[in-house]
Order: C-alpha cells, then sequence, then structure tokens
C-alpha cells in the first residue's frame, strides 16, 4: 500500500515540475517565433508539444528522425538527471496536439524528417491523430513523414493518422508509409476531415477502415482543396468509401489513387461521392461494392468530373459504372475508362445511371457484363433526361452493340483521329493513331495532339478570322462546340446541295449557343435545306442559338438563296438564325424559298433578342402561331429590336401572324412589309405598305444612314449596296433645319419633325433644339417612333428650350423602354409634357419622358398631368435611372401591375446608382411592393432636396418618398402624401433593406400621411412642417440664410410646406402708364438691329414679344419671333452710353407672389433675393428704376410686365421699337 502510495505522489511531483519547466526545457531550443522555431530533438520533446497547449499557436521545427515506440528518457525534474523506466507511447499516453476545445493554430516542420510507429488505440475517442484538430489560415504542417502508424478509436469520429480535424490551414508535402487507421465516421489515411483547408504534395500507402465518409487519404473534403496527392494503400468500409477521398465536395485536382477499395456503397476508385470538381485525376485501383461502384467515383451529385480516367476494374450490384456509378445532374467532359465493369444492373462502361447528367467528350472501352439495363457508356439514360455528346464506346472490346446514350464504335474507328474531331478545341488529348485510344497528354503516351480542323486557313481570332471556301467548311463549324465563339469569313458564294434532309450541323445549339461573328463578305449561301419533322426538335436554321452575353455576337453581310426549312411542329425556326438571344444581324438577306414551323417561325430568324439592321426577306413562312415574313417573335426580357428592314414573301399561319412579325414585345423601327404579296394586312409591328409604295423610296424614311441601301425606284425593293444591283443609293433627306451640332443643332417646329427622329437612328447621337410646343393627339398606339432603345441608345443633346410637347399617346405590351425617349445615355434638358398618356402594361422601364436613363442627365424637365402605367420600374418622369436628374418635376398619375419587380414612383420607378437632386412630385403613385411618391426603389441611388406631396398605395414596402432602399442616401427631403397598404408602410421610406441607406436630414407629414411610424427619416406635425426653422436647423440651405449655404435651394411660405427655388417666384411689376426714356447728352440713343441673314425689321412678328436674354452698357442681346413665330436671336448696338429715366409717378408699390413691397420684397418673412443675368439684385435694380436714372436699351414699357425666374435667368416680356440707321 505504501509503495503503491508513494508511486503515486512521485507521479504528481514530476507531472507539476516538468510543467513549471521553461521553454529551453521542455524542448531542444528556439523561441516559437517564425525565424526561431521551437527545435524538436527528441521524443520527449515531441511528448511535451501536447502537454503544453499553450504552446500550440508556436512554431516548430523537427531536427531528427524519431520513433515513437521506443519508451522516452523521463521529463526531468529541476537539478535532476536521472534517467526513468515508464514505458514507450502506447494506448492513450501520447499527448495528441490540438483538440476541438483548443486547436493548434502555429507550424509544424518536418524539415523532411520522419516519425515511425505512432501507436493510438481506444475504444470511443473522436479528433485523433497525432494533431487532433488544427485550424487556423496560418496554421501548417509540412515536410513530414509518418512511418507505420496504428490508430485505432473503436467508434471515434474525425480519425487520421496525422490530423483529426483540419479547418482552414494547410499540409504540404507530408506522407504516411504503411501503417493502419481504424475508426467509425470520417476516417483517413492522412486527415480524418479537411475543412476549407489544403493538403499539397501528399501520400499515403496505408490500410484504412471506418464505417461512413471513409478515403484512403481523406475521409471528407468539405469545401477544401486536395491537389497533386494520392493514396495506394487499402480502404474498407460501409458507405462514401474512396480511395483518395470518402465524400467530396470540395475540389480535388491533379491527384490519384492506386489501392483497392472494398465497401457497401456508394464506392469509387478515387471519390466514393462527389459534389464539387475533380480535375486531372485518375484511378487504378480496383473497385469492389455491394451497390453503387464506380472507377473514380461511385455517386456523383451535381459534381464536375474533368480531364479523367479510370484503368482498373469495378464490380458493384446496381448503379455501376467504368468512371460513375451513378451521376446525378452531374457534368463528366473529357474523360475515359477503360477498364472492366461487371454487375447486376444498370451497369456501363462509363456510366453505370446518368439523371439530368451531361456527358461531354468521353470514351468507354471495357468489357461490360451483367444481367439488365447494360451499356457500352451508359447503362440507363434515367427518364431520357441525361445528355450525351460527342461521346463513343468500343462496341467489339465492350461486348456491347447498344447503350442508353453516345456513338458506338469499332476499335479501328476508336484509334482514328477523325473519329475525335470535335474534341480538338481543347488541346487535352493525343492519340497513336492505330495502336491506341485517345489520351491525355499529360500522360505522356506515344500519339500526336487531336486538333481542330483548319478550315480553309486562319486562326478564328478578329484579325485573322476562320476561311471558309466551302460546304464542308461551312458545315464543320456546327461540328465543333467550342470554336463557336470565333470569327468566320465566307470567301466565296457557297452551294449546299450535297446536304439534304438532317444531315447538315446547325451552327450553335441552346447548350452551345454560336457566340463568335460570321461575315458573310458580301457572298450567298445557296439551296440550304433542313427537313425534320421530329417533335421536339427546336431551334432550327442555318444558326440554331445565337448569343453571348459578354461576346460581341454578329453575322453580317450575307445572303441565302432558295432555303428550305421544313421544322414539322418544331419551335423557333427560321432560314437564317432560330434564336438569336442577343447580338446582332447585320446586312442580310433571304430571296426565295421556304419556312416552316410549329411557332416562332419567321423568314428570317424565329426568335430575335437581339438587334436586326438592315435586313430583308423574301421568303415564303408558314406556321402555326408567332408567324412572321421577317420574325416570328420579337423580343425577351432583355432586348428585341428591328431596324430598317423589310419583307415581302408569302406569310400563312393561324394565331399571331403578321406580314412583317408575328408577335412582338421589342423595338420595331422604320420597317415595312408588302400587304400585297405577303397577303397580310396586319403585323404586330411595323408599317405595311402596297408594292408601288415599297418600291418608292420615299418610303423608308431615315435609311439613308451609311448608304446601306440601293433601290431601283419604280421597280424593285430596296436592296444592300453589296449586292449590286440596278439602282440609286438611298439617302436621307434633310429632315430638320440645322446640322445636328452643338452650334447648329437640328431644329424641331412640328410634331412631324419630332416623330421623324425615332426613324432615324443614326442620328441619335446630334444635337436637337425644339423650337415650338407640339401637339401628339395625331399619334396613336405605337405609331409614335421612341427615340432610343436598348440597342441604340440616344447618345445625342435634345434641348426643350422651355416648349412643351402635348397628348403623347402610347399603348404597348413591349417590354423594351417607353417613354418619349426609350434608352438615353445622353442629355435632355428645359423641356415639358403636357397631358402624357403612357400604357405597358407588360412593359419593364416605363416612363412619361425617359424609359431608361442609362448615366445620361436630365435637366429643367417636366410632366404635367396624364399617367402611366406598366409591369415594373414605372416612373412619373423615369423608369428607370442610372443617370444624373435635376430641377425636374412631375404631377402624373403612376401605377404598376407587376409583383417583385422594380418599382413604382411619382418621379422615378427604380433609381440604381443614379442621381436626383432638387426635383418633386405630386401625383398618385398605386402599385404592389415598392411604391413611393418620388421613388419606388433606391438602390445605390443618392436622394437630395427633393420632395413628394402625391397619395401613395400599395401592399408593402410603400413609402411617402421612397418604397424602399438599399445602400442608397437620401438628403434634406420630406414627404407629406397620404400613404396606405398592408405592410411596411412608412411616412418617409417603407423599408430601409437591412438599414443599409443613410437618411439624413428628411422629414414628412404625420398628419397629413397617416403614418407615425417610417424606416428612416423624422416625422413631425404639419405646423412644424411648415415652419422655417424646422429644416434650416436641420442645415437645409433656404434663401437669405447665410450659415447652411449660399446656393439658396429652398424658399418657405406663410403656412406651406417649403418649395425649391427653381420652381419660381412671380413679381408683377405694375408699370403703366410710365414709359421708359433713353437719352445721351440730349439726344435719342441710336440702336443699330443685327438680323441673322435673310431676316430685316419688317419679319418681326408685332403680336409677339421679344424676350431679352442680356444686356448691357453698350448692346442687348434679344430673342424676336419672326415668320410664323420662329424664335430668331438679334443683337443691338448703341453708339454711346444710354442714360434712361423712368417717366410718371414713383415709387409705385410692386406686389409679390401676393404680398406688397415697398422697394425691398419679401416673401414670408424672408428675403426674396432675385437674379438677372448680369447677377444685380432685384433690389438694386427696383431701386433703379424707382428713383433714378439707369443704363438701358431704348424700349418703351408701357404694359405690365411679368418676370419669371427660373434658373436665376430674368425673362421679361418687353415691346421693342427699333431704331435703324438714318
Amino acid at each position: 500500500m505504501r509503495k503503491s502510495s508513494l508511486v503515486g505522489k512521485i507521479t504528481v511531483v514530476v507531472v507539476i515540475c516538468f510543467f513549471g519547466l521553461p521553454a529551453q526545457a521542455k524542448y531542444g531550443g528556439g523561441t516559437g517565433e517564425p525565424n526561431d522555431p521551437y527545435l524538436i530533438n527528441t521524443t520527449d520533446h515531441m511528448w511535451a508539444i501536447g502537454a503544453n497547449p499553450g504552446d500550440w499557436n508556436k512554431c516548430f521545427k523537427l531536427m531528427a528522425d524519431m520513433d515513437l515506440s521506443m519508451p522516452p528518457p523521463p521529463p526531468p525534474p529541476p537539478m535532476l538527471t536521472a534517467e526513468s523506466d515508464l514505458a514507450g507511447f502506447t494506448g492513450t499516453n501520447f499527448n495528441i496536439i490540438g483538440n476541438y476545445a483548443n486547436y493548434f493554430t502555429g507550424v509544424f516542420d518536418g524539415n523532411g524528417h520522419k516519425i515511425s510507429n505512432f501507436n493510438y488505440t481506444a475504444t470511443d475517442k473522436s479528433y485523433i491523430g497525432l494533431f487532433g484538430c488544427v485550424a487556423g489560415e496560418n496554421a501548417e504542417i509540412r515536410n513530414l513523414g509518418l512511418v507505420a502508424p496504428y490508430v485505432n478509436t473503436g467508434k471515434g469520429r474525425y480519425i487520421a493518422s496525422l490530423v483529426g480535424l483540419l479547418r482552414k490551414g494547410k499540409i504540404t508535402n507530408c506522407y504516411v508509409e504503411g501503417g493502419s487507421v481504424a475508426g467509425d465516421n470520417y476516417v483517413g489515411g492522412m486527415v480524418g476531415e479537411n475543412k476549407r483547408g489544403t493538403l499539397a504534395d501528399c501520400s499515403s500507402t496505408g490500410s484504412v477502415i471506418g464505417n461512413w465518409h471513409v478515403g484512403g487519404l481523406v475521409g471528407e473534403n468539405a469545401l477544401g482543396t486536395i491537389t497533386d496527392c494520392s493514396s495506394t494503400g487499402t480502404v474498407f468500409g460501409e458507405h462514401q468509401i474512396g480511395g483518395l477521398v470518402g465524400y467530396n465536395y470540395g475540389d480535388v485536382p491533379n491527384s490519384y489513387s492506386t489501392g483497392s477499395v472494398i465497401g457497401n456503397g456508394p464506392v469509387g476508385g478515387l471519390v466514393g461521392e462527389n459534389e464539387v470538381t475533380i480535375t486531372n485525376c485518375y484511378s487504378t485501383c480496383s473497385v469492389k461494392g455491394n451497390g453503387t461502384a464506380g472507377g473514380l467515383v461511385g455517386y456523383d451529385y451535381y459534381g464536375t468530373i474533368t480531364n479523367c480516367y479510370n484503368m482498373a476494374a469495378v464490380s458493384g450490384t446496381t448503379d455501376v459504372g467504368g468512371m460513375v456509378g451513378y451521376n446525378s445532374s452531374g457534368t463528366i467532359t473529357n474523360c475515359y475508362s477503360t477498364g472492366s465493369v461487371i454487375g447486376n444492373g444498370p451497369v456501363g462502361g462509363l456510366v453505370g445511371s446518368g439523371y439530368f447528367a451531361t456527358i461531354t467528350n468521353c470514351y468507354a472501352a471495357g468489357t461490360v457484363t451483367g444481367t439488365s439495363s447494360l451499356g457500352g457508356l451508359l447503362g440507363h439514360n434515367v427518364w431520357q433526361g441525361s445528355e450525351i455528346i460527342d461521346s463513343f464506346w468500343d462496341i467489339e472490346t465492350s461486348g456491347q452493340t447498344i447503350s442508353d446514350g453516345g456513338i458506338g464504335k469499332t476499335t479501328a474507328r476508336m484509334q482514328m483521329a477523325s473519329t475525335f474531331i470535335v474534341w480538338g478545341c481543347e488541346s487535352v488529348w493525343t492519340i497513336d493513331e492505330g495502336n491506341d485510344y485517345p489520351r491525355f497528354w499529360w500522360e505522356n503516351k506515344p500519339g500526336e495532339p487531336i486538333t481542330s480542323p483548319s478550315y480553309g486557313g486562319g486562326s478564328g481570332e478578329p484579325n485573322d478570322p476562320y476561311l471558309i471556301y466551302t460546304a464542308e467548311h461551312l458545315n464543320t463549324i456546327g461540328l465543333i462546340p467550342c470554336a463557336l465563339d470565333k470569327h468566320f469569313m465566307l470567301i466565296s458564294d457557297i452551294d449546299m446541295s450535297g446536304y439534304t434532309g438532317s444531315s447538315f450541323n446547325i451552327i450553335g445549339t441552346w447548350e452551345n449557343p454560336f457566340k463568335g461573328i460570321f461575315d458573310g463578305n458580301g457572298h450567298t449561301i445557296s439551296n440550304f435545306t433542313y427537313i425534320s419533322t421530329s417533335t421536339g426538335t427546336d431551334y432550327i436554321g442555318l444558326f440554331g442559338y445565337v448569343g453571348g452575353w459578354e461576346e460581341r455576337v454578329e453575322i453580317k453581310n450575307l445572303g441565302l438563296i432558295g432555303p428550305n426549312i421544313d421544322a414539322g411542329t418544331s419551335g423557333a425556326v427560321g432560314s437564317l438564325v432560330s434564336v438569336l438571344s442577343n447580338g446582332t444581324i447585320t446586312n442580310c438577306y433571304v430571296e426565295g424559298g421556304s419556312v416552316s414551323g410549329g411557332h416562332d417561325v419567321g423568314g428570317l430568324v424565329g426568335s430575335n433578342g437581339g438587334t436586326i439592321t438592315n435586313c430583308y426577306s423574301n421568303v415564303g413562312v408558314s406556321g402555326n402561331y408567332y408567324v412572321g415574313g421577317l420574325v416570328g417573335m420579337n423580343g425577351g426580357w432583355v432586348s428585341g429590336t428591328i431596324t430598317n428592314c423589310y419583307s415581302t414573301g408569302t406569310v400563312s399561319g393561324t394565331t399571331n401572324v403578321g406580314g412583317l412579325v408575328g408577335n412582338n414585345v421589342g423595338n420595331v423601327i422604320a420597317s415595312f412589309w408588302d400587304i400585297e404579296n405577303s397577303g397580310q394586312v396586319d403585323s404586330a409591328a411595323g408599317e405595311g405598305k402596297t408594292t408601288a409604295q415599297m418600291h418608292d423610296p420615299n418610303t423608308y424614311i431615315g435609311w439613308g444612314c451609311g448608304s446601306g441601301w440601293t433601290i431601283d425606284v419604280g421597280k424593285d425593293y430596296p436592296r444592300l449596296w453589296w449586292e449590286n444591283m440596278p439602282g440609286e443609293v438611298i439617302t436621307n433627306p434633310s429632315y430638320w433645319k440645322g446640322n445636328g451640332t452643338g452650334t447648329s443643332p437640328f431644329l424641331i417646329y412640328t410634331a412631324e419633325q419630332l416623330n421623324t427622329i425615332g426613324s432615324v437612328v443614326c442620328e441619335w447621337d446630334k444635337h436637337f433644339l425644339l423650337c415650338a410646343d407640339l401637339d401628339l393627339s395625331d399619334f396613336t398606339g405605337t405609331s409614335f417612333n421612341i427615340i432610343g432603345n436598348m440597342s441604340n441608345p440616344f447618345t445625342g443633346i435634345f434641348d426643350g428650350s422651355g416648349h412643351t410637347i402635348s397628348n403623347l399617346r402610347y399603348i404597348s405590351a413591349s417590354k423594351q423602354p417607353i417613354g418619349l425617349f426609350g434608352y438615353v445615355t445622353g442629355q435632355i434638358k428645359n423641356l415639358g409634357l403636357i397631358d402624357p398618356n403612357v400604357n405597358a402594361e407588360t412593359g419593364s422601364d416605363v416612363g412619361l419622358l425617359v424609359g431608361n436613363l442609362g448615366e445620361g442627365i436630365i435637366t429643367n424637365c417636366y410632366a404635367e398631368g396624364g399617367k402611366v402605367s406598366g409591369f415594373s420600374d414605372v416612373g412619373g418622369l423615369v423608369g428607370f435611372n442610372r443617370g444624373t436628374i435635376s430641377n425636374c418635376y412631375s404631377t402624373a398619375g403612376v401605377s404598376r401591375s407587376g409583383l417583385f419587380f422594380g418599382g413604382v414612383g411619382g418621379l422615378v420607378g427604380y433609381n440604381y446608382y443614379g442621381k436626383i437632386s432638387e426635383c418633386y412630385s405630386t401625383g398618385s403613385v398605386e402599385g404592389d411592393d415598392r411604391v413611393g411618391g418620388l421613388v419606388g426603389y433606391n438602390s445605390h441611388g443618392t436622394i437630395t432636396n427633393c420632395y413628394s406631396t402625391g397619395c401613395v398605395g400599395g401592399v408593402k414596402y410603400v413609402g411617402g418618398l421612397v418604397g424602399e432602399s438599399y445602400h442608397g442616401t437620401i438628403t434634406n427631403c420630406y414627404s407629406t402624401g397620404t400613404v396606405t397598404g398592408t405592410s411596411n408602410l412608412g411616412g418617409l421610406m417603407g423599408s430601409n433593406m437591412v438599414g443599409t441607406s443613410e437618411i439624413i436630414a428628411s422629414f414628412w407629414d404625420i398628419e397629413t400621411s397617416g403614418q407615425t411610424a417610417s424606416d428612416g427619416g423624422t416625422g413631425l406635425p404639419s405646423e412644424q412642417m411648415q415652419t422655417m426653422s424646422t429644416f434650416t436647423d436641420a442645415g437645409w440651405d433656404f434663401v437669405a440664410e447665410p450659415v447652411n449655404g449660399i446656393e439658396d435651394i429652398w424658399f418657405i411660405g406663410q403656412q406651406d410646406y417649403p418649395h425649391l427655388w427653381w420652381e419660381g417666384i412671380q413679381v408683377l411689376m405694375k408699370m403703366t402708364p410710365v414709359s421708359l426714356n433713353c437719352r445721351s447728352e440730349g439726344n435719342w440713343v441710336k440702336a443699330h438691329i443685327n438680323l441673322p441673314e435673310g431676316f430685316t425689321v419688317a419679319d418681326v412678328d408685332p403680336d409677339r414679344p421679344a424676350v431679352l436674354h442680356s444686356f448691357g452698357f453698350q448692346s442687348a442681346t434679344l430673342y424676336v419671333f419672326v415668320n410664323k413665330n420662329k424664335l430668331v436671336e438679334i443683337e443691338a448696338a448703341f453708339e454711346r452710353q444710354a442714360v434712361c429715366s423712368l417717366a410718371g409717378d414713383w415709387p409705385q408699390a410692386l406686389t409679390v407672389a401676393g404680398f406688397l413691397a415697398d422697394g425691398n420684397i419679401f416673401l414670408g418673412t424672408s428675403a426674396v433675393r432675385i437674379k438677372h443675368p448680369g447677377m444685380k439684385v432685384i433690389e438694386e435694380l427696383a431701386s433703379c428704376w424707382l428713383q433714378e436714372d439707369c443704363v438701358y436699351p431704348e424700349t418703351d414699357m408701357n404694359r405690365d410686365s411679368l418676370i419669371n425666374l427660373p434658373d436665376y435667368a430674368l425673362f421679361m416680356n418687353i415691346n421693342v421699337e427699333f431704331v435703324t440707321d438714318e
């Protein structure tokens, strides 16, 4: 008893003393810093790491090979050096380094050394390895070898020889040689679970036994990376068993396994179950499963397997494949298997069963045996949902002549490069022709690279396109999917008579669209034929599916002659293009022949979401619905524009049949069809003309842009210039006076001239000046030509010069931006809309003035009265804004019909990174979600010095000023309108999404709005909202207050809310019967009047007052009306300084906005500063008029004069008496 007690006491003392040792005694030297790591010389140093958790964030370096089976020397107490007879490290007596409560976060550098005979045995321990848990971005184990480790934890989880759980750390250049690891779940030869960490240049050759998630190197790879690694051991388990990784939802590149795997399922030679990516990997690991089994992967779920192969035998029961046992929605590309495959069924040389999977550029050559659902490549294509593209199997070596997908070839054909011509784009394959199957270049096998065809020359680059000389060259384009983003040029006319039925390879599919450039180079393709009456074979045309979001996609300068297309009931059928999802078709035509299909059938294009310009079609077209002479269906969610096009062929169908377009939700500009030859008097868009009108160049307004057309007047339709047909070039007449420059803008006097702008696309980058008020009542429906679209934005400048456009009426189902202007990146200014009405119930980006403002500018514009409605992004002035809007307002009613799309606002529907300043809205706004008095949805936009007073109603996200804001900024704004809805209502803002927007010094009226809450801003009663100090105390810049700025943005009247300065104060100056007399030394001043060339004083309209623009002591500039209200600038120069005085009784009272003022002018309690162009203050000018002689042009001011003051400019209606030289 005493002896036993003494031993216990000695042990305690030893441990206590050990823990008190300094680092120099615990380790062989160093400080643990990166440049001075702790040195590990002996097993006791190794044991000490695990015994000192406080050091687990330090750096260590192994200085010698180490055998942990040898008894370590005892930890010496102070002043004691005697050796101990303690046993070696067995069972659980080794101190595991790092645990789940306290990770190892430091660096362990094995320094090229190895640790042998690590032994750990327990019945139920988790997170076990030489290192239990390692975590952190900077944690790393490197350059270390483990030899003959033995780890057995029974039911333990996260079990491995080196690291039980790795989180975000790195293991580099490490290996495990021999030994064994056993546990329950997450069991690996080197790592139990790799969670967001990295293993690089690592290997394991030991045996691994477990239950779930068991791998030769790693049990589970969770969002981690395993690169350049290998495993050659034997792996046993129940579920998710893999030669390298048991369960993978991370990345595994450049790795392999060569051992053996045995388990129930799923079982894979490299990975048991895969959900992410495996690239450039292989397995020669024999696989035996009692369920799903695959030579590389047992079960693939939405994973991607690329450039991989298997060469070992695979056996299982159900879903057995040479590469993958069961592939559920995964992608297998550039892979092969030559190993034998055996099972009950389904069994496939490459894949056992595929469920909505994709297999591309793959082959199988191994023997396939089983009892049911056998296939040389694919055993069972579940619901026929998988797509097998350009993939093959050897019908001789496999013993199978059938497969549920793929193409069977003889061994001889499987060893010919021509069989795999479509594989040549990616340069990953080689072949020793006649001797071997295709191999990867990195296998370093004998052979030559498999390359793409070279066509007739060129490299496919923009400056060196592939050259197309023959029908065979043209047919090859559709055969090589990976070259569909290249550039091609037609070098000669081609006859396609040799391709009948459906033998031609259509260029571009839904899965692999054409995304390049095809330049017809002024050549033609004749007798293109495609006959396919099988149901569901859509996308039929010379080009099938065309479009790519990032790339420039274009087909140009090409003619089709006599095509013959019969697609039965299939949809999206066109002679040139089936579907143009985006991109352009320019200067193309089809002449003669016929096109027929089920729906979306067009003479040139079946369905258009891109831009078609300068094209025509003269082909017979027939179908069921959405059938058009040029395009079957025009427009999609994004785009769809047809400009300067026509069709003349016969058109027939059941519903939605049109001479030009069957169904339209896009833009059709200056395009026509022949109502006589087509047999159609209707079209979803475009203008129908008689044959005689179609032969008249006056029909084609705007077609002279670029001189792309010629016409043999009275005899023929327009032809493209490169056709070299008889006729004259179509040119644009002078539609407007001026030349479209900043100094000489195009002058717009009539509604017809305004409408013409929308037809002449090539002038949308010019300058326009409105010279008269216009009435658009004669334009209804879609007859007005909207200016600018998503394909061709208006980039110029439109100056309304203070004029108005009345009665805009536009009703359309188009999904394009709709307004007076559609899509604008230029500038619109000084324009008013009176009583506009735009109705686009299915339209997006709908505004009365502009549908979509993309980084453009709108200044001094308004919409007075009227209403606008649409589906999404609907605004009283602008639908969608990414530009700058200032000094604008709208009083129109606004409504939206769509749910969960964009926003609806009194001024702007959706403000996306846009800037809105000094604007207001007063109209009512109705919608469902994101409904705002000024802006519906504000995303990353700024709204400054704005207000809204209209009633706002919706379902949710409803606000008096803004419906919902995300990362936006709202400064110095207010709202007063009533707000109603169901949820997320706010007097100022309905929703500040996750608190991301900043609301600064902004208010709402809690009485008029009916809302006491808002997701931002300050609610106040009406009396405080009508008090100037409420706003000046918050930093608002008001007239006559010097503290908050000098811009004088706001003013306020008695018992009123704040108003913007530019709204204008009208000053009525009663001057009758006073006249202004100007003299110089007793003589009347002579004024020299300089009128523009071609005008005389006699041309001046006596019934219209001149408008004073600027004046000085020696000259004046005025605008006068001549020749039927045309506004002309004149200059008056004086011989000498004029001294002017007012005659009559003065001073007289001035009436200012309803308040009397004598001398100084006041509005409410604030002084009003009114500036004229000379920047004088009106008080000074008034004082001059009232008391002193003033210098002023010789003018009789014997009538009441009204002064309006927008933009600090002084405009005076005055009568001008012209003095000419005597």
